[in-house]
């Protein structure tokens, strides 16, 4: 498979795959690029990692405007993004949501593995 390491805004990203008109974005921005200089950590009671200088990053760079067409798959059981947070951004950036009725925040059981799988094939 074709690899393409970039950065983006000076944060690093990588390409998957031939060029194409359509994207799949996987973003992990908790998690910390191990080549920073020392970082503080929080852990927490259900196991997320969190970063103070993600936190720094996401409070000094929030975001005014997003442009391109997105579609968001969300889990009705997500422990980790509160449901109230993810239908305000739908709502002001025009995003497409679809909710999984008992999905997780991580969709590892077979049943959400296979909706995902339809999720992708619909929007990509």
């Amino acid at each position: 498979m074709i690899k393409n390491n970039l950065k983006i805004e000076n944060i690093p990203a990588i390409l998957w795959g031939k060029k194409s008109d359509k994207l799949f974005v996987a973003i992990h921005g908790n998690m910390s690029n191990k080549e920073d200089d020392a970082i503080t950590i929080i852990s927490t009671p259900i196991g997320q990692t969190l970063y103070w200088d993600y936190y720094c990053y996401v409070k000094e760079h929030p975001i005014s405007a997003w442009n391109k067409p997105t579609s968001i798959l969300y889990g009705s059981e997500d422990n980790l993004c509160e449901f109230n947070v993810i239908a305000s951004f739908v709502k002001r950036f025009n995003c497409n949501l679809q909710v999984m009725e008992q999905g997780e925040h991580y969709f590892h059981t077979e049943e959400q593995l296979q909706f995902l799988r339809q999720w992708i094939k619909k929007y990509i």
